[in-house]
């Protein structure tokens, strides 16, 4: 069979993925059910109840499938896996990234992120080094808060007018997902200001009535 897998926060068309139900093979059979200190509980059939929700993905494609999903990974993340045979025969499997009639994909981030500061920490005597810290720590905590709220917010608004193919709101969605990760840079702050003027001007009554 088949199933739809996905994890938060997922917020573009291709971040759920439709993925095949294996048989399981000796090794993992012997690891859920065997005897030994790998194994299950034994040969009575019960699996530990460590493993009892755990969800095995294939090792096998270009890049793990945790990061197909809002780029995760394994190291805790939670997975929400969808059985119903309905939802999953309706399912339109999309590339990663990209909406339904997305002309482009979403321009690539920038390959440096975060450049030198001006004053390295090594050169700042510790009462300085304090305070820089101090400050850059105050910067990231609420810019990037701030910039996860209107990226979140501009990205209902413009998925709600224009849908989720829409290029401006893909790039919403990708800004609003590395803001989550780390702080943007000017350049990405300015281009998500912009974005979200014009959000604004599109913006559903049923966000203001959520507002009221």
């Amino acid at each position: 069979g088949q199933a739809l897998v996905y994890r938060a926060p997922g917020c573009l068309a291709g971040d759920a993925r439709r993925v095949a139900i294996a048989r399981t093979c000796p090794g993992l059979e012997g690891m859920l059910f065997g005897s030994g200190p790998a194994g299950g509980t034994g040969k009575g059939g019960y699996i530990s109840p460590d493993l009892a929700f755990a969800v095995f993905f294939s090792t096998r494609g270009e890049r793990p499938l945790a990061d197909y999903l809002a780029g995760g990974d394994y190291d805790g993340d939670d997975f929400l896996v969808c059985l119903d045979r309905e939802l999953v025969s309706l399912f339109n499997h999309l590339p990663p990234g990209e909406g339904p009639g997305a002309s482009s994909p979403p321009p690539a981030a920038p390959a440096v992120r975060n450049l030198p500061p001006a004053n390295p920490p090594a050169s700042l005597s510790p009462p300085a080094l304090e305070t820089a810290l101090a400050d850059e720590f105050f910067r990231r905590r609420h810019t990037g808060a701030f910039d996860v709220g209107r990226a979140a917010t501009a990205f209902k608004a413009m998925c709600d007018r224009y849908g989720m193919g829409d290029s401006r709101a893909i790039r919403l969605g990708v800004l609003y997902q590395q803001a989550l990760d780390e702080a943007l840079t000017p350049a990405e702050s300015k281009e998500l200001k912009d974005l979200a003027v014009m959000a604004a001007q599109v913006r559903p009554a049923w966000m203001d009535e959520e507002e009221d």
